[in-house]
């Protein structure tokens, strides 16, 4: 494994990206949410009309939303 590339690559992606970086500011803060809000995006659509998904999808639109609620609840509840 070449480190040193690695070791570039990684500060070239935190230049680039400064919010990865030790000290983020609140400027860079609202960068990174606005790149997890446009990546999440693409994520839903993509699982929304993925055919992989779609019997996943049909389960969790038949479960109703109170007992989905209380089923989450109490899975974190036993963590």
């Amino acid at each position: 494994m070449n480190y040193a590339a690695a070791i570039k690559a990684a500060k070239d992606l935190t230049n680039a990206l400064p919010f990865l970086g030790s000290r983020p500011s609140r400027h860079d803060y609202e960068d990174a949410l606005t790149l997890v809000k446009m990546l999440t995006t693409k994520i839903d659509k993509y699982e929304n009309k993925s055919p992989e998904f779609a019997k996943f999808n049909a389960r969790v639109a038949s479960i109703p939303s109170g007992v989905a609620l209380l089923r989450t609840l109490m899975d974190q509840y036993q963590r």
